[in-house]
């Protein structure tokens, strides 16, 4: 247990160093060519709201001034030259007010429902993109080779997956969020430029001056923040994966406070960062509402003093500006929200979009046709290893499987047993040599049709067998729509791999469920489902690796000879301890100091 947690340690130490250092603008345009190669409709239709809304803003502003005069001083509102033109007109003559009224309430009403239009279009396309990431990135993460997911941990995936796609969607609402508040804001200060460009001046730099402090201040904590939230995610998740997996031995050990203190070590800092990130985007907002009364009164205070008008005529200038203000600070402080949040949360956006740019691994070829083993597997001059730098497990073996062959493989615990029959299977690709099929080389460099081809003509049976939380049906026949389960088919499978008596004596039957990962069920009769799955999928090669050791030696020896004469032709490699488990095979093998050593029978 103290390894466990030392190795915790040191991932959370080296998950540290190994974040992502890209830039933020380099990452926000990644984000910018996903939405419009994705959504090109979409963005036009928003920013033509986003221009819409930029003038219907403009406008609100515009009317208001006049409005106030109209108000305050009847008499004034004539010397507007920019409102006489409409005035002179004889429909409009005497009906100022009303239609000043008007136009402020249509403008009020169109802003209102162009921002409302805005909003659900950012969240609907937010919440589009969401799934199609979260989808993509579970795509193309089974398609990578096995080698990938020998070298990724899952709980890195799972987290991405999962709760680093809500971060990446989140920073999407607030990036397309950002570029909405900068445009309305742009629409006000023009606006309140229009009626009193010197006051707009010193406003505009007054609060821009002040976000700009505070997006200083703030910028460093929010990316290490992130950088944190990301590193502590992965480690809480690795502990959640690793606690409930390891549930039996955990609750045998009393482990469960050690587990506890992992998760909690990883979760407390984390929400505490995200906290310190919450509260740094939302606080501005409280220093720059008092600054903005403040500024409102001083502004009053040199009206008052400067212009020689009387307060009916500051009062439209002051009331329009107090509009102004209402309306530009939620922007400017949206604005700064939205950037400080995808600061904060930068890091898990980066970590998602290392799965998005995974290459998609699938090929035509699997729909078109397969190969079919017809005469023979030839392993010529094979050498593998796991890393360029580390020790290798096989070096130049040469090795012929003919069809119907039942090949047995042993040797000592970690000789490399397990590698050669993933090499033979496709799931590995060698360091040197070549695997061919009836004369076609399956590990073609930058070409993997063939090798996909190929591992669908393989039945598997690991030691360990994966069952879902689902029926022994289901589980028998992985992969299977229920309702396609052919259960005559199915029966004859479980009879050959000696477990349809057990299945039978259940109350439930085919339809009984076997819990998380099986966990209703023994050791032996995990195995002898995941036999009976291998023969369901009708392949003409079956490889085991070490796929009886939970059986005794009167159910192994039963199930062997109901494989001989369940298909003679079939081809099967099985990897075993016991010598019993290969009295069936025709050929014995030998991995031994890199080597492959062929036994008489």
């Amino acid at each position: 247990m103290r390894n466990i947690i030392l190795e915790n340690n040191n991932q959370i130490s080296d998950s540290e160093n190994s974040v992502n250092r890209q830039g933020i603008f380099s990452t926000l345009f990644d984000i910018w060519i996903l939405l419009s190669s994705k959504r090109k409709n979409q963005l036009k239709i928003h920013s033509l709201i986003m221009i819409l809304s930029g003038l219907a803003e403009i406008i609100t502003l515009s009317a208001m001034y006049p409005f106030i005069i109209a108000i305050s001083n009847p008499t004034n509102l004539r010397n507007l030259s920019i409102l006489q033109r409409f005035f002179d007109i004889e429909f409009f003559a005497d009906r100022e007010i009303i239609f000043l009224v008007i136009i402020f309430i249509v403008s009020v009403l169109l802003t209102s429902v162009l921002r409302l239009l805005n909003l659900w279009l950012i969240y609907r396309m937010s919440a589009v993109i969401g799934s199609e990431l979260s989808t993509k990135s579970f795509s193309l993460v089974l398609s990578q080779p096995y080698s990938f997911h020998i070298n990724t941990n899952s709980s890195e995936i799972i987290a991405a997956i999962s709760t680093k796609v809500i971060k990446t969607t989140l920073v999407i609402q607030n990036f397309l969020q950002f570029i909405t508040g900068i445009s309305i804001t742009t629409s006000l200060i023009i606006g309140l430029f229009i009626i009193e460009p010197i006051g707009s001046i010193v406003a505009v730099s007054f609060f821009g001056a002040l976000y700009f402090v505070f997006s200083l201040k703030t910028k460093n904590r929010l990316i290490k923040n992130s950088k944190k939230v990301a590193t502590k995610r992965n480690i809480q998740f690795k502990s959640l994966q690793e606690g409930l997996g390891g549930i039996k031995e955990i609750l045998m050990s009393g482990y469960g406070d050690i587990y506890t203190s992992l998760y909690r070590n990883a979760d407390y800092p984390m929400r505490i960062s995200e906290s310190n990130s919450q509260f740094m985007a939302s606080s501005p907002r409280l220093f720059v509402e008092g600054a903005a009364l403040i500024f409102i009164s001083l502004l009053a205070l040199f009206l008052n003093r400067n212009m020689e008008t009387n307060i009916n005529n500051t009062l439209p200038l002051l009331a329009t500006f107090a509009l102004g203000a209402q309306r530009l600070l939620p922007s400017l402080q949206a604005s700064y929200n939205s950037w400080s949040s995808i600061r904060g949360n930068i890091a898990e956006v980066q970590d998602m979009l290392k799965f998005l740019k995974l290459p998609y691994r699938k090929s035509k070829y699997l729909l078109e046709s397969q190969i079919k083993l017809q005469r023979n597997i030839i392993l010529k001059k094979i050498s593998f290893r796991y890393k360029e730098n580390s020790n290798w497990i096989l070096k130049n073996i040469d090795l012929t499987i003919n069809k119907g062959d039942r090949i047995g493989i042993i040797g000592k615990s970690g000789s490399g047993k397990s590698t050669l029959l993933e090499i033979i299977m496709g799931l590995l690709n060698p360091a040197e040599g070549s695997v061919a099929v009836d004369n076609k080389k399956i590990n073609i460099k930058n070409d993997i049709s063939l090798q996909l081809s190929w591992r669908k003509t393989i039945s598997y049976v690991p030691q360990s067998i994966y069952l879902s939380d689902n029926t022994i049906a289901e589980n028998i026949a992985f992969g299977e729509q229920p309702e396609l389960i052919n259960y005559k088919f199915l029966k004859r499978c479980a009879i050959v791999a000696e477990i349809y008596s057990f299945i039978e004596n259940l109350p439930d039957g085919f339809q009984t469920f076997v819990g998380e990962r099986g966990v209703k069920l023994s050791g032996g009769q995990k195995q002898r489902i995941g036999i009976a799955r291998a023969l369901y999928k009708r392949k003409n090669i079956i490889a085991f690796d070490e796929s009886t050791s939970a059986l005794d030696s009167d159910t192994e020896k039963k199930l062997i000879r109901n494989i001989q004469d369940f298909n003679s032709e079939i081809t099967v490699l099985i990897i075993a301890h016991r010598r019993s488990t290969l009295s069936f095979c025709n050929r014995i093998v030998k991995v031994e100091n890199q080597s492959v050593l062929e036994e008489k029978i």
